[in-house]
């Protein structure tokens, strides 16, 4: 039997990535080149049986030579490139490059026995011989290679549904290899045990080579690149296809060194050893990040058509049960078939089972993720409503005096330019009223500071309450106050501050009466402006302050009198 996979080498962390693909390309070449030789060799018709044989063992010891030099080759050079230590995947990769090497030097003694044999000594090669040993080492050194390599952390239930994936696909195998493969060579086998046991150790080392490619078929790609993945796949199955047809032909009587059959066994060589310089390849960021996230993580869980493989034997297995019932076969062979399938019902039950608990489990995860999703969801809008509060608190403190919760000067001023415009368009009249609190500052030098903020508050209630729902009551500034009155002619607006006045001479302040002087300003043609209104409004107040405070001054009267001749507001300030 013939057997053998090379892998390549061990990720350099610091070769140039520019090395690793000239040296695939050549290796590339090299196999194509290799396989194409052979297999014109095989099918020349000009080619004398004695010489395809001749042609043939030597390609199949050659070839896995190549390999394991290429690997003990990169072996060797990487160590020497990371003094012996490197990452925790390049280790791995290295101790499983190791065993991959140890088994292609394994299969390249098998084959160089069988070469003697047919080549040098010129009779069939005995079995048992010493090529059998080396042929089975193979298979438990190429597991462990394969099971050394880093992969992914998986969940628990990935692992069993993998576990059982595995034992469905191998039941399935096994079950036909005993009844076409394995079955009849140990019945028809006269031999010694040791030849039985070699026998029965031949397929069994094909399921496990298809357990290597389960294993393979489930690495996350950026653990080891899908490329590697491909090439290791396809050179196992390689090696299972000749196997099996050798074994088979072996069976029957027909096979012969030289068939079609023997490119197999190299070319499984061959692509490993291209699946391994493919290894070679340093690691990208976007590797090294996935691996320093990998403890912990949880990834998706392959394609469909994974879960779907161990499946598709069934019906297969379900049509030999079918052929053993109606055929009438040797008892042992149909036993076996009867055997396998059993077992195999028994394994499709537990992985129902397993993926009944599993759903349960994801079930669970997801009714467990949507809460806690509701809650986030919950949280974020509670907080989007303490944003939104705070919005409303920073918005009102840019448009509110702090003291009185008036509007302040410059949200009135906006009112008052909007009321201009609306008057210049409309025609709507408004008035303004601008109060100023008489003898503030004296109140504050007798009573204090807090007294006179008590009687700023005091005024800002009197002048909310007598307001209408439509006027504005600002704090105009200091101890002056302004009244916007929309739909209001000079007339209402003077009875307006006669009220005002009236209730805050009447107010039962907390230390003296507290009376207030009024400036009233209607809107005109001839004042379109919020300033020209805010003048004349000013002047009409200052007049109240020199006529003897705690009266209403229109401005209508101001500008029927003399012209002033000093600055009212200055003057204003200086009568308070």
């Amino acid at each position: 039997m013939r057997e053998a996979v090379p892998l390549h080498t061990i990720t350099l962390e610091d070769a140039p990535a520019n090395t690793i693909g000239p040296l695939f390309r050549r290796r590339l070449i090299f196999t194509v080149s290799y396989i194409g030789l052979l297999l014109l060799a095989l099918l020349l018709p000009g080619i004398s049986h004695e010489r395809r044989v001749v042609f043939d063992n030597c390609s199949c010891v050659l070839a896995p030579l190549a390999a394991a030099l290429w690997m003990f080759r990169d072996l060797w050079a990487s160590r020497n490139a990371e003094g012996g230590e490197g990452s925790r995947r390049a280790r791995a990769i290295r101790l499983s490059c190791t065993f991959l090497a140890l088994a292609a030097f394994a299969d390249v003694i098998g084959e160089g026995i069988w070469c003697y044999y047919e080549v040098i000594a010129k009779r069939e090669t005995p079995f048992p011989s010493l090529a059998d040993i080396a042929y089975v080492l193979e298979h438990p050194l190429l597991l462990t290679a394969i099971l050394l390599m880093p992969s992914r952390p998986i969940s628990p239930a990935m692992r069993l549904r993998v576990f059982l994936d595995s034992l469905m696909i191998m039941a399935s195998i096994l079950t036909f290899s005993w009844y076409f493969v394995l079955g009849p060579t140990v019945l028809a086998s006269h031999e010694t045990l040791l030849a039985a046991a070699l026998s029965a150790e031949y397929p069994i080392g094909d399921l496990i080579l298809l357990g290597c490619v389960l294993i393979l078929s489930v690495q996350e790609r950026r653990t080891i690149p899908s490329a590697a993945v491909a090439l290791l796949a396809g050179g196992f199955v390689s090696i299972v296809i000749a196997d099996v047809v050798f074994a088979y032909q072996t069976l029957h009587g027909t096979y012969a060194t030289g068939e079609l059959v023997d490119i197999f066994w190299p070319l499984a060589y061959l692509l490993i050893a291209l699946a391994a310089t493919v290894l070679r390849r340093p690691q990208s960021s976007e590797d090294e990040l996935f691996l320093r996230r990998a403890d912990g993580a949880r990834r998706a869980e392959g394609p469909l058509w994974r879960s779907l493989f161990p499946y598709a034997l069934l019906p297969v297995v379900a049509s030999l049960v079918v052929y053993c019932i109606r055929s009438r076969g040797p008892a042992t062979l149909e036993n076996g078939v009867y055997g396998g399938a059993a077992l195999l019902v028994v394994l499709v039950l537990f992985r129902q089972i397993a993926a009944i608990l599993d759903n349960a489990r994801l079930n669970r995860d997801l009714q467990t993720a949507y809460l806690d999703l509701q809650e986030a969801q919950e949280a974020i809008e509670l907080k989007n409503a303490s944003l939104a509060a705070a919005n409303e608190r920073l918005e009102s403190l840019a448009m509110t005096d702090g003291m009185t919760g008036l509007v302040n000067h410059r949200v009135f001023y906006e009112r008052l330019s909007e009321a201009c415009a609306r008057a210049a368009r409309y025609g709507a009249p408004f008035a303004l009223l601008l109060l100023d609190v008489d003898r503030f500052k004296h109140y504050n030098d007798t009573f204090g500071h807090p007294a006179g903020d008590a009687v700023l508050k005091d005024v800002a209630h009197l002048l909310e309450a007598g307001a209408r729902d439509t006027d504005i009551v600002a704090r105009y500034g200091g101890e002056e106050f302004a009244m916007l009155l929309p739909l209001n002619d000079l007339e209402g607006a003077r009875m307006m501050a006669e009220r005002v006045r009236a209730s805050i001479e009447a107010y039962a302040f907390a230390h003296r009466q507290i009376t207030v002087s009024i400036g009233v300003a209607a809107c005109s043609a001839d004042q379109e402006t919020p300033e020209l209104l805010v003048s004349s409004a000013d002047q009409a107040l200052y007049e109240a302050k020199r006529a003897g405070r705690n009266r209403v001054v229109l401005a209508k009267q101001v500008a029927e009198s003399a012209p002033l001749e000093m600055d009212p507001i200055s003057e204003r300030r200086k009568a308070s």
